[in-house]
């Protein structure tokens, strides 16, 4: 090991860089400054919570299977009706 370059133990004992436990607190300094929940997300987001691609959003959206919301020219897919749209699909099979 070079001179200067320090490690610690983690809680699993295996050994860190130094600096690794401050990213670890600024990452956590930032997420509490989060809102806890979102109310809207992007496709892009919708996409990733149900684990499809974008353009099986756009066509939920187009069906009218998944309401979305417009805010300017940008669409937006609201929490709760994203929410429904898992729970229904679950309760048909």
């Amino acid at each position: 090991m070079k001179v200067g370059h320090k490690m610690t133990l983690c809680e699993s004992n295996v050994v860190e860089p130094w600096w690794q436990a401050d990213i670890e607190r600024e990452d956590a300094k930032k997420q509490s400054l989060l809102p806890s929940s979102k109310l809207l997300l992007t496709i892009p987001e919708a996409g990733a919570v149900l684990s499809v691609s974008r353009s099986k959003i756009y066509g939920l959206m187009n069906s009218g299977d998944l309401p979305s919301v417009l805010l300017g020219r940008s669409r937006r897919i609201r929490v709760s009706d994203l929410e429904q749209f898992v729970g229904i699909g679950a309760s048909d099979e």
